[in-house]
């Protein structure tokens, strides 16, 4: 994709959270990080990789992680629906920044 396209995306998904920041569960999000090729300034990436670090101490968002697993469904689908949908060129990972042998910038 084009550059201002993954950028359109990232202000899409800032935008999302900014609105919804006082919903749960997306009031348990602490940061968000940008990593790969669009971080590194590629004019065409592929996708845009996201970091979504959140509070995972939260018991309700512990069960319902639990109970999606056990279902076959995504465990971090609350956080993914509402913030990208059904919208393609976004790729998320969850509490990586701790263990990321990678750059990850915040945003």
């Amino acid at each position: 994709m084009k550059r201002q396209r993954a950028a359109l995306l990232v202000e899409q998904f800032l935008e999302r959270l900014d609105q919804l920041q006082d919903e749960w569960p997306l009031r348990l999000v602490t940061e968000v990080c940008v990593f790969g090729s669009f971080a590194r300034g590629a004019p065409e990436p592929a996708d845009v990789d996201l970091d979504i670090e959140f509070d995972g101490t939260d018991w309700q968002f512990a069960s319902e992680r639990a109970q999606a697993l056990s279902a076959g469904r995504d465990p971090h689908g609350d956080l993914r629906r509402p913030l990208v949908g059904r919208t393609r060129g976004c790729q998320l990972v969850y509490n990586m920044r701790a263990r990321a042998d990678f750059d990850l910038t915040l945003l």
